[in-house]
């Protein structure tokens, strides 16, 4: 059954690969030195060529696929499992098959694409030449060159080309159009572009004489030496190998990457390959790579160009989300700015201690932070809040299982280290002063869910103090939490007591009245010297 589509299909695909090879053989350059109607001739020609190769690539593409839809509608009639699978069996086959159906139909519109990227280069091209000729004026004979050696150049300033050979192809076309199709001297050609180089393209050239014979061998050189597309290539794949991964600034790099994958597609490089894959995901931060590889596992095929486009829509999703958090951000630093001076804060209710700062003390205060200091992304989610504050990973179990997940260190929670080799200096908990990282704090963060989160804290404060505080004194609250409490022997016997944490203490200590109420036995007494600060 899928042996008769299949050949049913051969004679396409051998019509379609004898197309690619001519997509990629036609050579589309114009010759430099074409006149500027010769020049918008032979852009019309090779548009003409484009657009039939572009139909005919069409009239494949289209037949392949309804070959394929066919396959794939014959796999699910076939009831018998046997049959079945030995249809699936032919089509996996024909998927890998670097001559099959799937990967034919994605090379063809690569090339479509190419195609249409030239075409729309073509018509461009061939609009600027019209305009440029029916601005000249009209004139008779001889006399037509006179008037057309006299015309003003536009009052734009001309391209400069330092030596990239990146920027060669821009350079010349912006320059070719400017002066190198006008019907001036060559000398004043040569002298528009002397003064157009600098750095090393000035150099290469240094030592001709400014002459109106050498205009030719100075373009011929800088030609050779900047604007081979073997040259152009390289340089494209070394700058694309110089992207540093930022896991700050991720859009940066995907957009630069895209930018040089661009360009070398426009010099007719083909990206289909493993290599241009991982190097494109090795620039990525890991919270991206393990949405690509999820997005792997959901389709059916998976390309460069497949990842080009996933990351496109992330990137632009991400601005979406951002431009429509604008409005929000603003309304909330605006209700957290203070309206006016205050002098004394309000009431309070917790178990607090109050240290009186002095009034004329000498010590210089520290200087407060800048309000536009900028913070890295958050370790769990990389939105733009502190990694304590993730509200996307709210729970310790939730952040310990991510981190498990991406290997990331527990001290710093980047990813590619372990706690033991991290560099930098160890994290002290701001809540219980643990040698851990604040988002990591197990009593502050252990006992929340994601149901609950938002939700007051179940700690209950004992023996509130309910006052008026004045805003030269520093409130600190202590950790404290209501905890149950039994006696060893007998572990029915329990009490729901207030428990405070004192983190540098060495000893643990309970009241009289709790030992008595658990009927606890003194075995022997200690003296405690206890030094005060």
């Amino acid at each position: 059954m899928s042996s008769s589509l299949n050949a049913a299909a051969q004679p396409t695909k051998e019509n379609l690969v004898r197309l690619l090879e001519e997509v990629e053989t036609t050579d589309l350059t114009p010759d430099p030195d074409l006149s500027r109607e010769q020049l918008r001739q032979h852009y019309e020609l090779k548009g003409r060529i484009v657009k039939e190769k572009t139909k005919r690539l069409d009239l494949y593409i289209n037949t392949l696929e309804s070959l394929d839809k066919s396959w794939l509608e014959l796999i699910q009639k076939t009831t018998l499992p046997i049959q079945r699978k030995e249809e699936e069996a032919k089509y996996a086959k024909m998927v890998e098959d670097e001559t099959g159906i799937l990967k034919l139909i994605n090379r063809g519109k690569e090339a479509k694409i190419t195609l249409e990227m030239y075409m729309d280069d073509f018509q461009r091209a061939v609009q600027q030449l019209s305009e440029v000729k029916s601005e000249e004026p009209v004139t008779h004979g001889e006399t037509s060159r006179t008037v057309r050696a006299t015309v003003n150049l536009p009052q734009l300033p001309l391209p400069t080309f330092s030596g990239d050979p990146k920027l060669w192809r821009e350079f010349w076309s912006g320059f070719s159009v400017a002066v190198h199709f006008q019907d001036i001297p060559d000398i004043q050609k040569l002298n528009y572009l002397m003064s157009c180089l600098k750095g090393d393209a000035l150099l290469a050239v240094r030592g001709y004489d400014i002459a109106p014979e050498n205009y030719d061998v100075i373009r011929n050189v800088l030609t050779e030496k900047f604007g081979q597309p073997t040259t152009i290539k390289k340089s494209l794949y070394n700058e694309l190998q110089s992207i540093k991964r930022n896991d700050r600034e991720w859009k940066a790099t995907i957009e630069a990457t895209e930018r040089v994958l661009r360009q070398l597609e426009a010099t007719g490089e083909n990206l289909e390959h493993s290599s241009i894959e991982i190097l494109i995901e090795n620039k990525l931060p890991a919270w991206i790579l393990d949405k690509v590889y999820q997005s792997k596992k959901e389709r059916r095929i998976w390309s460069v160009q497949s990842l080009r486009l996933f990351l496109a829509e992330l990137v632009q999703r991400n601005e979406e989300v951002t431009r429509s958090q604008i409005p929000n951000k603003e309304r909330d630093s605006a209700e957290r700015r203070p309206k006016t001076p205050y002098k004394f804060r309000g009431e309070t209710s917790a178990l607090a201690i109050k240290k009186k700062t002095e009034a004329n003390s000498s010590k210089p205060t520290a200087n407060p932070k800048k309000p536009n200091q900028s913070k890295r992304p958050c370790g769990f989610c990389n939105e733009d809040h502190w990694d304590n504050e993730c509200r996307n990973y709210p729970t310790f179990k939730q952040r310990m299982e991510y981190l498990a997940k991406i290997k990331a260190c527990l001290n710093c929670l980047k990813p590619g280290h372990t706690t033991e080799n991290c560099n930098l200096r160890k994290r002290s908990c701001f809540h219980c002063k643990g040698p851990h990282n604040t988002a990591l704090c197990c009593i502050k963060y252990g006992l929340q869910t994601s149901e609950s989160k938002g939700q007051q804290s179940n700690a209950i404060v004992a023996n509130p103090i309910t006052q008026g505080i004045n805003s030269d004194e520093k409130e600190v609250l202590l950790l404290c939490n209501e905890v149950t409490v039994s006696k060893p022997n007998k572990p029915e016997t329990t009490e729901r007591v207030m428990a405070f944490f004192d983190i540098g203490a060495q000893m643990s200590f309970i009241s009289k009245g709790l030992a008595d109420r658990l009927k606890l036995q003194r075995t022997k007494e200690e003296t405690i010297t206890i030094v005060t600060f």
